[in-house]
Formats: structure tokens, C-alpha cells, sequence
């Protein structure tokens, strides 16, 4: 619960600048909750145009993912192995250039993923998380009897569920 805490607490780091964005409908894709404290690199979630080349995805990658652990002393192991990575405005613009160099997509089709994207991110936070844990069915966000609650909080404490946790099983 502690590193869920701590989630929670980057989450309110990244609200603050948030607050423009409709917090009422977030997304969250693939697992669903940030990690770590506020980056200590600034980050902007200003809509505002951008200028990436493919081989700038991995900075940008780098900058909105966050990662951590929850050590259990009692057991003398790591609980649960979390990495998150807000896909903000920045994010999914790197993202899109660099899938449309590595699949070789035509500019006119690049951009049409690229306005699409955008406009999602005007609409819904969404957050590609993955969890390690001992016990396969403890890091199970989408089940029922899931231990861990997840949630979005604003400055001002307000807590909003996620509108989607869609989990995405690994490929055979």
C-alpha cells in the first residue's frame, strides 16, 4: 500500500499542472498508475507544437516514465516492480514519429495518427504501466479482489477512478 501511496503522491505532483486537462474521463491504458516523486527534469503538459526527430523518442521516453519498488523487509524481497509512463502530449507526439519511421509510414498517414493521438490526449490521462510482483494474481489491476486501488488525485486531493484498465497479456 505504501508504494501505491507514493504513486499517489507523483500523481498529485503531476495534477497540479494538470488541472487544465479534463480530469473527469482519464484513461488508463495498460495498467494504470504513475510512479516515483516529481521528476527532478521539467516537464510540460502545455499542448504545444512540437518538433521530433524518430531518434528523440528514447529521451522523451525516459522523461515521463517513472519506476519503483516495494521492498518487503519481513521478507527480505521486492514485492512488486512497477514502471509507469504518462502518455502526455509531448509523449505521444515522440511516439507516433518514431513508430512511423520504424514501420516506414508515409507522412500524410503519420500525421492523420498524429492529429488522432493528439486530440485523445486533449480528452484522457493515459498511462502505460507495468507491475512484476511474487504472485502473478497480486499484480493483477483489472481483477475484482485486486489488493491495489487506483486512483487519480488532483491538488486539492480530489480521488477519480479510471474510466478503463485494460490489461495486455504478453504474447505467446
Amino acid at each position: 500500500m505504501k508504494l501505491l501511496q507514493a504513486l499517489i503522491s507523483t500523481m498529485n505532483c503531476l495534477s497540479k499542472r494538470a488541472l487544465g486537462l479534463k480530469l473527469s474521463g482519464w484513461l488508463v491504458v495498460g495498467l494504470g498508475v504513475y510512479l516515483g516523486a516529481c521528476a527532478s527534469t521539467g516537464v510540460s503538459l502545455k499542448p504545444k507544437p512540437r518538433s521530433f526527430v524518430a531518434s528523440d523518442y528514447g529521451s522523451v521516453y525516459k522523461a515521463w516514465t517513472r519506476r519503483a519498488d516495494n521492498f518487503s523487509f519481513g521478507q527480505l524481497s521486492t514485492v512488486l516492480h512497477v514502471t509507469a509512463t504518462f502518455e502526455s502530449w509531448e509523449f505521444r507526439w515522440a511516439y507516433v514519429v518514431r513508430y512511423a519511421y520504424d514501420h516506414a509510414i508515409r507522412v500524410k498517414a503519420r500525421n492523420a495518427m498524429l492529429r488522432a493521438n493528439l486530440e485523445e490526449a486533449k480528452r484522457y490521462h493515459r498511462f502505460f504501466v507495468t507491475l512484476v510482483g511474487n504472485d502473478f494474481r497480486e499484480s493483477d489491476l483489472t481483477h475484482e479482489r485486486s489488493p491495489w486501488r487506483v486512483t487519480l488525485v488532483d491538488a486539492k486531493g480530489r480521488q477519480v477512478a479510471p474510466s478503463n484498465i485494460e490489461k495486455i497479456d504478453r504474447p505467446n
